[in-house]
């Protein structure tokens, strides 16, 4: 495991108690963000979503163009996935579920802030 995926995943652990497994690289961690992205249709999808479950204020903050993005929790981002799609992802990328959750809250904000340098969520098409 590199030394960017051990600082993801310490502070993950350190912030949410989740443990992620040895070996889970870089690739799989911003995959995972990408199969979720894809899943809900994209940031524009994630802010619809995040919105139906009280936690559009989180989303909308990774969006824009100020420098703070929200945290967000594994709990969370249980509000926001269905437990079977958690498992779903889980298993597509060789990850325990509570890995998933607390992989995508520490990830997703920085991933969402990146997609979005203007500060909008383009529609996807």
């Amino acid at each position: 495991m590199n030394d960017f995926m051990k600082n993801v995943f310490s502070g993950a652990s350190s912030l949410f108690g989740a443990t992620v497994p040895d070996g889970t690289s870089e690739g799989q961690a911003k995959g995972l963000v990408s199969s979720l992205l894809d899943h809900v249709g994209g940031v524009e999808g994630l802010l619809d979503q995040a919105e139906q479950h009280g936690l559009g204020d989180k989303v909308r903050s990774w969006i824009s163009t100020h420098d703070d993005n929200l945290p967000i929790s594994p709990e969370q981002i249980q509000k926001l996935i269905p437990t079977d799609r958690i498992d779903m992802f889980a298993a597509a990328h060789g990850l325990p579920a509570g890995a998933v959750t607390a992989i995508l809250a520490h990830m997703l904000p920085g991933e969402v802030d990146k997609k979005t340098p203007d500060g909008t969520a383009t529609p996807t098409t």
